[in-house]
């Protein structure tokens, strides 16, 4: 009996960036007339290997392909593709939530706030190997703009704080974003570089606090992607110019 083999997970160049999906045969019954179907995100045709051009949104997408031979049942194996964000693109991220607030850079402080349309929530992303860093375009006093987003004293450990850093080489200030599914297909869990632990706005059931100089961020775990505050949505935006990433 064969069965269907793909290639490892793979990371596109970038968003619309060209790839290939190859699939193969293994076990007995592997010696011809085995046509290779493909679907997923906009994909269809047969072949192996398949051309392919990567979805226009960054994040994390799977293809399935399916193997068909006269005669026998047919299987089937899925293949995942990261599209990392195109860099230099720059939003704001908003939570799901009935009261939905916007990570901002409060006078150098991270806070999340209601839209107020200013610079200080918008944020480039800037892209680093399959990975980006969260780079802030605005403040209201001027404060830490061109600074990162980044996980205090280079934590790694749910519940560790999220601050505004200077540019550094550590995973501690790399992201990655994948996008989540069913009513949430259009929201992103961002996680820190070499954890499962994401972005969250923690505080006050995601409200945050205004009132103290402390970040309402930090990396949490939710593996049931269950809570709103872990949920981003990456609303497109004119980049302010310019600004230096500050390192």
């Amino acid at each position: 009996m064969y069965s269907t083999k793909t290639t490892p997970p793979i990371t596109a160049s970038t968003t619309n960036a060209s790839f290939t999906l190859t699939a193969g045969c293994s076990g007995a019954g592997c010696s011809g007339g085995i046509t290779y179907t493909w679907s997923g995100n906009g994909s269809s045709g047969t072949g192996s290997p398949k051309n392919l051009t990567a979805p226009a949104t960054p994040g994390t997408y799977t293809y399935t392909v399916t193997a068909s031979k006269s005669g026998c049942a047919n299987k089937t194996a899925n293949i995942s593709i990261t599209v990392p964000p195109a860099a230099g693109s720059c939003y704001t991220l908003s939570f799901k939530g009935d009261n939905p607030k916007y990570v901002s850079n409060h006078n150098g402080i991270v806070k999340v706030k209601a839209a107020d349309n200013s610079d200080s929530q918008i944020w480039k992303m800037e892209t680093v190997g399959s990975h980006f860093k969260l780079v802030s375009q605005g403040s209201p006093n001027g404060t830490k703009i061109g600074y990162v987003l980044g996980v205090r004293n280079q934590g790694s450990s749910e519940e560790n704080i999220i601050d505004l850093q200077t540019s550094a080489s550590g995973d501690h200030q790399l992201w990655s974003r994948t996008q989540l599914t069913g009513d949430d297909i259009n929201r992103y869990k961002i996680e820190r570089k070499g954890t499962a632990y994401r972005i969250s706005s923690y505080r006050m059931w995601g409200q945050g606090n205004l009132s103290d100089g402390e970040s309402d961020l930090a990396i949490y775990s939710d593996p049931g992607d269950v809570f709103g505050w872990n949920k981003w949505t990456f609303t497109p935006k004119t980049c302010p110019g310019p600004v230096i990433e500050v390192k």
